[in-house]
């Protein structure tokens, strides 16, 4: 029995030996992270001549890679560039502190790989507060202070941080002289802002009330209503009461429930802020990188 066989052609083609040089800048050198940086290398081939510069260059950073160029542009002699502008973000590998990028040609045909590093100087940037201490007269409803905020740039920072509040406290409160719930402060690198709030002790009747408060109140109107239902039961089993004057009595127990309710919620609403201290917190967050943020305290004393 004849037998057959085919042969199939393999190509191999070899890294090229001849020595490169690869250099690499960074600009700028000094930034915030998460800024737009640009790199850019520069490979030479040794001697003059040896070949063409065609293989890709790649950038790192701390054991990631920022990005890859896949071919390199031809330039003036035996040498060629390549350039990459990123974001420089912790997921790229860039870090706060002193930063290590290398780019690193990859070869070619006729030409070896080679690398070049130089460092860049990251800083981290962040939004510090601070807040003015108040202290508002009387609890009396619509007696009011107003706090100072300033926010300084730190690490390079530069954009806008939208502010708001949190506290637990029977007043209303405003920021800058629209007394809008927010309030948006532009800050450049290193530059500080400010802006102001005000704290008002609560009109009669108003709804900013602590969680603890609300609560209070909606747990005295359930047991009114309770109160009310277990009234007519035991009404119905008396047996000294006459059916006809049943109305009447169903109607004096409504009306000592729902004033039993009414009285069970409180003055707070009526009668302002109770007098203390309260802590109130102001927080800050970037508005377009939400990782950014800052917060500080200030305490409202109503006497």
């Amino acid at each position: 029995m004849g037998s057959t066989s085919s042969s199939v052609t393999i190509t191999v083609v070899a890294q090229g030996t001849a020595a490169t040089t690869t250099t690499v800048t960074i600009t700028p050198a000094s930034f915030p992270l998460g800024s737009s940086v640009t790199l850019a290398a520069t490979v030479s081939g040794t001697p003059a001549g040896a070949g063409t510069l065609t293989g890709p260059m790649t950038f790192t950073t701390g054991g990631t890679t920022i990005g890859t160029v896949k071919q390199v542009t031809i330039g003036a002699g035996n040498t060629a560039t390549a350039t990459l502008t990123v974001n420089a973000t912790a997921s790229l590998g860039f870090a706060a502190g002193t930063d290590t990028i290398t780019a690193t040609y990859g070869g070619d045909t006729y030409n070896a790989t080679s690398s070049g590093t130089t460092t860049a100087t990251v800083s981290n940037p962040g939004i510090t507060l601070s807040a003015t201490n108040i202290t508002i007269s009387s609890p009396s409803p619509g007696n009011s202070a107003t706090s100072t905020i300033t926010l300084t740039s730190t690490g390079g920072y530069a954009g806008t941080a939208t502010l708001s509040a949190s506290g637990s406290i029977n007043a209303s409160y405003g920021f800058g002289s629209t007394g809008s719930q927010t309030a948006s402060v532009a800050l450049s690198s290193g530059g500080t802002g400010s802006t102001t709030i005000t704290i008002t002790t609560a009109q009669a009747g108003s709804f900013q009330k602590s969680p603890a408060g609300n609560f209070r109140k909606t747990a005295a109107r359930i047991a009114a209503a309770g109160g009310t239902a277990a009234g007519c039961i035991l009404l119905l089993l008396i047996p000294g009461i006459r059916r006809k004057r049943w109305p009447a009595a169903l109607v004096m127990l409504v009306f000592l429930s729902v004033g039993a309710g009414l009285g069970c919620g409180g003055g707070g609403a009526a009668g302002g802020a109770p007098a203390g201290t309260y802590t109130i917190t102001i927080s800050a967050v970037d508005s377009s990188n939400t990782n950014i943020t800052g917060s500080t305290t200030f305490t409202v004393t109503i006497n």
